[in-house]
């Protein structure tokens, strides 16, 4: 158990499982008190039996309502909100001939939408907040070309570009804006790809370090830019890929 979160109070959206799960873990075991949301309130129930200073409250963060009523019991139970992390999203994304215009719409709807929306319920309570700061969760694909992921790539750059405007539109508030961008992490999301053993052997050479990603590697990122560490950094893009963007 550290100190490097305490007393932060920390909304996780897709806090149930994956990159999500291990940033509430991770935050919580740094003293944060963190509130976890999805849709799916059989596994955020499961995370929070992990850890005492984790809660939950289950929500679709693409409706009207779901982003206020996660501000709501975040006040409730937190007491208000320091951080945000903005992890919600989804992964399909086939050849752009075969992506139909309605899997098109889900993708933005979810990895775009659902984040704008939880940001704009949350700026108030986070404007009364301790070293108010989000986290957006982007990804590499966001970053370089890669084919056969137009649309999810096209998702995570606008991730990018909201950060970079946030940070420079809030900055003046002292409102960090921040993202983070993996590269290939071990999780539910991306269980089916990593069932390609011919897929993977193909695209281990690209990182540099020679493994693809857990969880905790963006975990501990993000506890780091959650941090009074990076009281001095807003605006930051970070590759958390093992070095598959320095080849």
């Amino acid at each position: 158990m550290g100190d490097r979160l305490k007393d932060k109070r920390i909304i996780v959206t897709g806090g149930g499982s994956g990159l999500g799960k291990a940033i509430a873990l991770r935050s919580a075991e740094q003293g944060a008190k963190v509130l976890i949301t999805a849709r799916r309130a059989a596994r955020l129930e499961a995370t929070a039996k992990l850890s005492d200073q984790i809660h939950y409250v289950s929500a679709d963060l693409t409706s009207e309502e779901g982003p206020q009523n996660v501000v709501e019991e975040a006040v409730k139970v937190l007491g208000g909100i320091d951080v945000l992390v903005n992890n919600s999203g989804i992964f399909i994304s086939p050849p752009i001939e075969e992506t139909p215009m309605e899997l098109y719409d889900k993708l933005f709807n979810v990895n775009v939408r659902g984040l704008y929306r939880m940001t704009r319920a949350a700026l108030p309570e986070l404007r009364k907040g301790n070293g108010p700061n989000i986290i957006n969760m982007a990804s590499i694909v966001g970053l370089i070309g890669i084919p056969n992921v137009t649309c999810y790539s096209a998702t995570k750059g606008a991730v990018i570009q909201i950060t970079r405007s946030l940070a420079a539109e809030l900055g003046p508030e002292k409102i960090r804006v921040n993202c983070v961008c993996p590269g290939l992490v071990r999780t539910e999301l991306t269980e089916e790809m990593m069932k390609d053993e011919s897929f993977l052997k193909q695209i281990l050479p690209n990182y540099a370090l020679g493994r693809f990603g857990v969880p905790d590697d963006v975990a501990h990122a993000c506890v780091y830019l959650a941090s009074d560490e990076a009281a001095w950094l807003t605006g930051v893009v970070l590759p958390v890929d093992g070095g598959y963007t320095a080849l």
